[in-house]
């Protein structure tokens, strides 16, 4: 249900913003619906007119996440470094977001994240595509994996490390031959 009613959309951004507190103290399988309204300050008949459960409110912070990353890149006009820099950027001004639905581990949103990186910093492949397994394309997923590694590494410890030396890191693993 989507409405412009300011009520509503108000408590959406208030059960939304409790959920990334609360993922950003604990983990999702630690998390309840009594969690929930609680942080949020909501009745429970409220949240049920908004989600069926905490994971449908971790889905909304995943799918807020991947449209962010989305925006921060073009890789049609872009070279991988502007890309590279785009999502480092957006993720280091969302980083309560992004620690939130990575902590989560949520296997969709990492499976989801992974296609991400592939299709758009490694365009000459996607895993839709049929393949033959050679050395080119294990040393594409190879640095698939990495990005995927290093971004989750970085988002864990709280976005720390210069956003330049992460994309320095990036660089060498994209070098490899």
């Amino acid at each position: 249900m989507k409405t412009t009613d300011r009520r509503f959309i108000r408590t959406e951004k208030a059960l939304t913003k409790a959920m990334i507190e609360l993922l950003n103290r604990d983990t999702i399988g630690n998390i309840g619906i009594d969690d929930l309204i609680d942080e949020a300050d909501v009745n429970r008949s409220t949240l049920y007119l908004h989600y069926r459960s905490v994971e449908d409110v971790l889905r909304v912070l995943e799918n807020q996440l991947i449209a962010g990353i989305y925006s921060s890149i073009d890789p049609r006009h872009n070279s991988y470094d502007e890309n590279v820099d785009g999502l480092l950027t957006w993720v280091s001004k969302n980083k309560k977001l992004a620690r939130a639905v990575f902590s989560s581990r949520s296997k969709e949103f990492l499976e989801y994240f992974e296609e991400l990186v592939l299709t758009n910093f490694y365009s000459d492949f996607s895993s839709t595509k049929k393949f033959k397994v050679n050395e080119k394309t294990m040393m594409v997923y190879s640095k698939v994996d990495s990005f995927d590694t290093i971004i989750r590494l970085w988002v864990m410890d709280g976005c720390k490390m210069k956003k330049e030396e992460v994309a320095l890191v990036l660089k060498k693993i994209n070098d490899l031959a």
